[in-house]
């Protein structure tokens, strides 16, 4: 009824003996029921010992692994940054944690927990090759803190990886997180843009310089204001950007150092307050009398053509070297800000006129110098008297005959009623 004791004589697979409790001898004999080993190997060997008895050793055996159990990540994933490539590997396992050499099942990775709302890319399933399955392609797309992976294949108990960080990564492109909004001419434009990753992310620790300039330009407009900010917290915000002409289809560029840049939403600028009065046709120097033909804009503080404006303008002689009189229709509404005059007349010559165009509210104008001149008169021909004659041989004698027939002619060019008369130059009969 000896106690006797077994043990692992030899370990070839570093396993661990369970189920080795000294039982006691019965008819000199012990028994060992529960007996296991955890991994496979090759020559295991078991001792046998009881006090005051020489000892013995089995003979060799092998252990082999058991049945496919389980998963089981073993590599990866490490923490990584945006759109950064992340390295897994898995095993199929029996339910002791050995690898089954031989399986080869069908794994899927998904995401097991998700912090950043991110996008799992790349390749996500694979089938093992002697048990073992590797994923070399995944990719997050999204900055987050505590991501983890989940394992799965179809008749075995799947795996969730350790957690794992996702950091922002370097600025790679421009993007206008605050589109520039249609306006007036002058009116502050406040655009602004964020500087991101590769996969879309805010950098924001970047405190790049951004510029902004004019991409389409419809309107031949300068851009003011200050074109140049260094980014906060990855945002670069302007402040006081404006465009002077008006324009439909405005669009901005943005561009930063080592990135790609950005082209804004397009908007449109308009006509501001209406403010000042422009000649946008001259006078042009003419005859006393004749029509002077100007036209009047109402413009804003920019010069643009305020359209929409109906007010009534009035002309005036400004510079008045004649002392003339301003004949015509001289005060017109503005049809679309304009106002074209075309009956507008001057009296008197003179060098250096100029008129002037007003209207209430806005600041006038003043046109450019002209000059009225005299109207000038055709030459008259001088009036003739013609001798007439009668014919008698005294008038032939003296040469009359041919006047008594341009006195006649005469007469008749003048529109006389009456013939000329015919007493005779020569003989008076």
């Amino acid at each position: 009824t000896a106690t006797i004791s077994v043990a692992l004589a030899n370990n070839p697979g570093g396993s661990t003996l369970s189920g080795a409790v000294p039982v006691n001898a019965v008819a000199g004999l012990a028994s060992f029921p529960n007996l296991s080993l955890d991994k496979p190997g090759v020559g295991y060997a078991l001792s046998a010992s009881s006090a005051g008895l020489a000892g013995a050793t089995s003979a060799a055996f092998d252990v082999t692994a058991g049945g496919a159990a389980r998963l089981a990540f073993v590599t990866g994933p490490s923490s990584t940054t945006a759109g950064i490539a992340l390295t897994v590997g898995l095993a199929v396992q029996d339910s002791f944690g050995n690898l089954l050499a031989g399986a080869t099942p069908t794994v899927t990775l998904a995401l097991a927990a998700n912090p950043g709302g991110a996008t799992l890319s790349g390749t996500l399933t694979k089938t093992a090759v002697a048990g073992l399955v590797s994923f070399s392609d995944l990719a997050l797309d999204r900055p987050g803190v505590g991501y983890r992976l989940s394992a799965s294949a179809a008749g075995l108990t799947g795996a969730t990886s350790a957690s794992f960080d996702v950091a922002t990564g370097a600025p790679a492109t421009l993007s206008f997180s605050m589109q520039p909004a249609s306006t007036a001419a002058g009116a502050v434009l406040t655009p602004a843009v964020t500087l991101l990753d590769g996969s879309g992310n805010p950098v924001t620790a970047s405190t790049a310089s951004v510029t902004l300039a004019l991409g389409s330009n419809p309107g031949d407009s300068t851009l003011g204001g200050t074109a140049t900010v260094n980014a906060v917290s990855g945002v670069a915000a302007f402040s006081n950007l404006s465009l002077d002409r008006v324009g439909t289809g405005y669009t901005l560029t943005a561009a930063s150092p080592g990135v790609t840049g950005a082209t804004s939403a397009a908007f449109d600028i308009t006509a501001g307050a209406a403010a000042k009065l422009a000649f946008t046709v001259q006078p042009a120097s003419a005859e006393v009398g004749a029509a002077l033909t100007p036209a009047v804009a109402v413009r804003d503080g920019l010069g643009n053509l305020v359209t929409g404006s109906t007010a009534s303008i009035s002309l005036s002689v400004g510079s008045n070297p004649g002392s003339a009189i301003l004949g015509g229709t001289t005060t017109l509404s503005a049809v679309a800000g304009a106002a074209s005059f075309t009956d507008v007349t001057l009296d008197q010559p003179g060098a250096g006129y100029t008129l002037t165009a007003s209207t209430a509210g806005l600041a006038g104008a003043e046109s450019s110098p002209f000059d009225v001149t005299a109207v000038e008169v055709a030459p008259q021909p001088e009036r003739q008297a013609y001798r007439v004659g009668c014919g008698c041989a005294s008038d032939k004698s003296a040469g009359a005959a041919p006047w008594f027939l341009l006195g006649l002619l005469a007469a008749r060019r003048r529109g006389a009623a009456q013939k000329a008369r015919r007493q005779c130059a020569a003989c008076s009969s």
